[in-house]
C-alpha cells in the first residue's frame, strides 16, 4: 500500500511541479548533490503531510497580525529548489520586505534550527535573521500550518568563491562552532554513522550503476567505516550539516549571511569542517588553494587539536560521501546521472589517499 501511495502521488500533477523544480535546480554538477536532500526528506513526510495545502493570502495577512510588521501590501511565491517541499514566499508589507517559509514537515531540527538562529543572532553572527511573532517564538501556527519570517537577502548565490572569500568562509563555520558553547544542548540526529546506515540502504542501487561508478562505490563502502572510526572521541558541538557556498551569501568578498538551518545537529566538529572542505573537491582534481584558505579562515578562530588535524582526511572523505548518499536514489539517478552525485569528487580523494592529500595541504 505504501508503495501504490508514493507511485500515486509522483504521478499526480503536484509530483510534475516537483520534478520542474528538481529540473532547475540542477544547474551545476555540485548543486545536483543537493537534489538528493530533497529526496531523503520526501521519505520521511506523512502523506498527510505532502497533501497539505498552500497557506492563502487570507492565512498570511492573519498571520501577520502576530508579528509586529503591518498590513500585507503584496506576495509573491519563489520557484524555489524544493529541498524539502516547503513553499516559501516574498512579502512586502507597510514595514519592508520579507522571506516566508511555509512548514509542511515542521521537526526537531527546524525548530532547533530557528531557535538557534535567534540565539546567533543576539551574538552578532552573520545568520538571515528570523523575525519573532508577538508571542515571541520565531515561528507561528496559523490554521495548522507553521510558518517563519526572516529578513529579505538581497544578495545573490555565488556558485564559485574567491580565495579571500573562502577564506571568510572558514571563520564563518569556526566562528559558529565557537559560539554554540554557549547553546543549550541539542541532539545527535544526523552523525556519519547515521549517513553510512542511509548509504548501506541506497547501495542497493549500485548494481545498475556504470562499472567505472560501480567500483567507486564499492570503494566509499569500504572507507565509510575506516573514516567513522578515526573520528571517535574528537570534540562534538552544533553543526550546521550543511556549511556549503550554497548556503552563504558574501558581500564585497565578506560574509553577510548564513542560511538555511533546518539540518541542525550535534556531531563532529571537523565532520562539518571536512563538509566545508569538501567543496573545493571538482570531477577530476582538488583545489588546495582554496582548501588551504578555508582551513586558514577556520584556524584564525579556533584552533584544530592534534587529532583533529590527523582526521581531516576522513573528515573530507565523510563529507563529501554524505553528498553521495544524498544523491544515492533511483529517480535522482535517473534525473541527474550517476556522474552528478559527488561520485568523481570521492574518486579523486580516494585515489589521491591520505598521505598526498596531506602532503598537498601543508603550506
Amino acid at each position: 500500500m505504501l508503495c501504490l501511495i508514493k507511485i500515486t502521488f509522483l504521478s499526480h500533477p503536484i509530483g510534475e511541479v516537483v520534478a520542474l523544480c528538481f529540473a532547475q535546480f540542477a544547474e551545476t554538477s555540485f548543486q545536483n548533490y543537493y537534489l538528493g536532500t530533497f529526496r531523503k526528506h520526501f521519505k520521511l513526510l506523512s502523506i498527510k503531510n505532502i497533501m497539505n495545502k498552500i497557506i492563502t493570502k487570507e492565512e498570511v495577512e492573519k498571520a501577520l497580525e502576530n508579528y509586529s510588521l503591518g498590513k500585507l501590501i503584496s506576495i509573491n511565491r519563489l520557484n524555489r529548489r524544493c529541498e524539502h517541499l516547503q513553499p516559501s514566499f516574498i512579502i512586502k508589507t507597510e514595514k519592508g520586505k520579507y522571506f516566508f517559509k511555509q512548514y509542511w514537515k515542521f521537526d526537531y531540527s527546524k525548530k532547533k534550527g530557528l531557535e538557534f538562529n535567534v540565539f546567533l543572532q543576539k551574538k552578532n553572527y552573520p545568520c538571515n535573521k528570523v523575525i519573532l511573532a508577538k508571542n515571541n517564538k520565531p515561528f507561528f501556527k496559523i490554521n495548522g500550518i507553521v510558518i517563519s519570517i526572516f529578513e529579505f537577502l538581497s544578495y545573490k548565490e555565488k556558485e564559485n568563491i574567491n580565495l579571500k572569500e573562502c577564506y571568510e568562509f572558514g571563520q564563518g563555520l569556526a566562528r559558529l562552532h565557537v559560539l554554540s558553547k554557549g547553546h543549550k544542548n541539542i541532539k545527535e540526529t544526523l552523525s556519519p554513522t547515521y549517513f553510512f546506515n542511509e548509504f548501506k540502504k541506497e547501495y542497493h542501487f549500485s548494481k545498475k550503476a556504470p562499472l567505472s561508478m560501480k567500483n567507486i562505490l564499492e570503494n566509499i563502502k569500504s572507507e565509510y567505516p575506516k573514516a567513522i572510526k578515526k573520528l571517535k572521541g574528537l570534540p562534538k558541538g552544533i553543526c550546521h550539516t550543511e556549511y556549503t557556498p550554497q548556503h552563504t551569501r558574501f558581500h564585497n568578498q565578506k560574509l553577510v549571511s548564513v542560511i538555511d538551518w533546518d539540518l541542525i545537529n550535534k556531531s563532529y566538529l571537523i565532520y562539518d569542517l571536512g563538509t566545508a572542505l569538501s567543496t573545493a573537491l571538482e570531477k577530476t582534481k582538488t583545489s588546495f588553494q582554496k582548501m588551504k584558505s578555508i582551513l586558514k579562515g577556520y584556524e584564525s578562530v579556533r584552533k584544530l587539536t592534534k587529532k583533529e588535524k590527523s582526521s581531516l582526511f576522513e573528515a573530507v572523505e565523510l563529507g563529501i560521501f554524505k553528498f553521495v548518499t544524498w544523491g544515492l536514489d533511483k529517480e535522482e539517478i535517473e534525473k541527474s546521472g550517476w556522474e552528478n552525485i559527488g561520485l568523481p569528487q570521492a574518486n579523486v580523494l580516494m585515489k589521491l589517499g591520505r598521505d598526498e592529500f596531506y602532503k598537498k595541504l601543508t603550506p
